[in-house]
């Protein structure tokens, strides 16, 4: 399920919200908490989501190079190279790649990954709203194995979200 938690300014969302993830958070892991602001789009709550996990906040990419040559010297030899790269963020672009790398993110972090998304009032864009939206029926409908909790000051969840007709049903308020 995910909850989405609204009212007025002060009176105790964020730390609800909080508290209930570090409580239900599985494996010893703690919740991603990411915060919006008034630049927030869709895509950057996904990618945020997914560096945080990663443990890669910046976004940067270490390649380790590592080289076996065996052989006897100028008769035979065999050389193999293997790079790797720990974490690079794959852009996210829409929908499906989104649900792509949210379903591969909660494979690996814990058996239950919980994201708590604060400030979300101050996501402003219809299409971004929309894309929410979208993204929390395909994590219902595809049994993605996150669970989000929204917060936001609003006197509906119409106020944060908007309408979009079959995601509601995915939806707890509080």
């Amino acid at each position: 399920r995910k909850g989405f938690i609204y009212g007025d300014r002060g009176v105790g969302k964020t730390s609800l919200a909080q508290t209930a993830a570090f409580q239900h958070q599985a494996s010893g892991m703690d919740p991603v908490v990411i915060s919006c602001d008034a630049n927030t789009s869709f895509f950057n709550i996904i990618q945020s989501i997914a560096r945080t996990i990663l443990a890669n906040p910046l976004d940067g990419s270490n390649t380790s190079t590592r080289k076996i040559k065996i052989g006897v010297p100028s008769i035979l030899s065999v050389e193999e190279e293997k790079k790797s790269d720990d974490g690079k963020v794959p852009s996210v672009t829409d929908i499906n790649s989104a649900v792509l790398l949210l379903k591969h993110l909660s494979s690996g972090y814990s058996k239950s990954t919980l994201v708590v998304i604060d400030e979300f009032d101050l996501l402003k864009k219809e299409e971004d709203k929309i894309n929410v939206a979208n993204i929390l029926k395909q994590v219902g409908d595809q049994r993605i194995n996150i669970q989000f909790i929204f917060c936001g000051i609003g006197k509906s969840l119409d106020d944060l979200l908007g309408a979009h007709a079959s995601c509601h049903r995915y939806i707890q308020e509080i």
